[in-house]
This record gives structure tokens, C-alpha cells and sequence, in this order.
């Protein structure tokens, strides 16, 4: 996405006049008018802060939470929860941020990867099982216990489609994203960087 596009390695450019359309944005101009910091400096470390933790194209979106956090931290030289004032204002800001800057597509993309997540904790936390028979206590009558490894090989099995759909929507992520970059227009050479 373009604002992780233009992050520079550092906090140091300020992300408000960079995206002055956050400013607009009832919830990011009431954090820009309340930095009281040299320059808006904190809020600037914010909002790079997010843009780490939150593009779709940040190295540290796809990493796990609290290691991504902490790198962010690192980077921006600032705790951002703490700046915000509490871990539940962290969550607040953090999808003010994500409804903001994502388009419909981003946003199927994002619940698409969230869900793999959930998946992948799902298969990773259930053993594997044969079906089995159970004779239960005071009975002499067995009854069948369905075991997983069915199911486990088909979800394994299933998992290459959803990265499909997952690279699919990347594609077409980047290709809106390249033709909103020129207005729909053919890039220039220059553009492109092949002069």
C-alpha cells in the first residue's frame, strides 16, 4: 500500500504531510491536534508505528503480533500503546487505521490471511485420531469414536487453495494499486523505473 511505500526506514518524515487526508479523518485529527510535541513528532511516530504494524505490505504485518509490536517500537523509538493511553485505546486506534486505509479488496484480503490464522491454530492444536470403538463405563455396548485424521488430511490438503486465493487478491491488490497510482494510465518509463 502507499503508506508503507513511502516509509523511509526511520519515523523522522512526517506522515501528516505526507497523507494530509488523514487530518480530515475525525479520529486522526483529533490525535494530530492533541500532540502537543515538537512538530507532532509522537503522533508522526504513530502513525508510522501503525503503518508498520498495519499495511498489507510491511514486513512486520505478516509476523507474530508481540514481535511485530516490538519491532515497531523499536523502529518508531517510541511505545505506542503507551502514548495512546491503554491497550484497549491500542485496539481502537489500530482499526480506526485499518478501516481508513483499506479498500473493499484489502479488507477480503486481511479477514482472508486472519482467518488462515485462526485455521492453522485450529490444525496445528487437534491431534490426530483414528476412529475407534469406546465401550463406555456400565455399558457393554461399544459406540464408534469419529477420529480426525480425515478431516486434518482434507483441511492440510485444502490449505494450497486458500494461498491461492490469498496471492490472487495480492495480484489484484497491486494491480488497483498500480493503476490508481496514474489515474487508470499506462506509467511513463520514468514512472516505472526502466529509464
Amino acid at each position: 500500500m502507499k503508506y508503507y511505500e513511502a516509509f523511509n526506514g526511520d519515523a523522522t518524515d512526517d506522515f501528516w504531510e505526507l497523507f494530509p487526508v488523514f487530518k480530515a479523518h475525525p479520529f486522526f485529527k483529533d490525535i494530530f491536534k492533541k500532540d502537543r510535541s515538537t512538530n507532532k513528532n509522537k503522533s508522526i511516530k504513530l502513525m508510522w508505528g501503525l503503518t508498520l504494524l498495519l499495511d498489507l505490505d510491511s514486513e512486520l504485518y505478516n509476523a507474530p503480533e508481540d514481535e511485530a509490536y516490538e519491532n515497531a517500537v523499536s523502529i518508531v523509538d517510541m511505545d505506542l500503546i503507551k502514548y495512546v493511553g491503554s491497550s484497549e485505546e491500542w485496539n481502537v486506534t489500530k482499526k480506526a487505521f485499518i478501516d481508513f486505509i483499506d479498500t473493499k479488496l484489502s479488507r477480503s484480503l486481511r479477514d482472508i490471511e486472519s482467518k488462515l490464522v485462526e485455521r492453522d491454530k485450529f490444525i496445528r492444536d487437534t491431534p490426530y485420531s483414528l476412529d475407534s470403538w469406546d465401550v463406555p463405563e456400565g455399558s457393554t455396548k461399544p459406540i464408534l469414536v469419529k477420529g480426525t485424521a480425515k478431516d486434518l488430511d482434507v483441511m492440510i490438503t485444502s490449505t494450497d487453495k486458500i494461498y491461492g486465493k490469498i496471492r490472487e487478491l495480492r495480484a489484484e491488490l497491486q494491480n488497483q494499486s498500480a493503476s490508481n497510482s496514474f489515474g487508470g494510465a499506462v506509467p511513463s518509463l520514468g514512472d516505472s523505473g526502466m529509464v
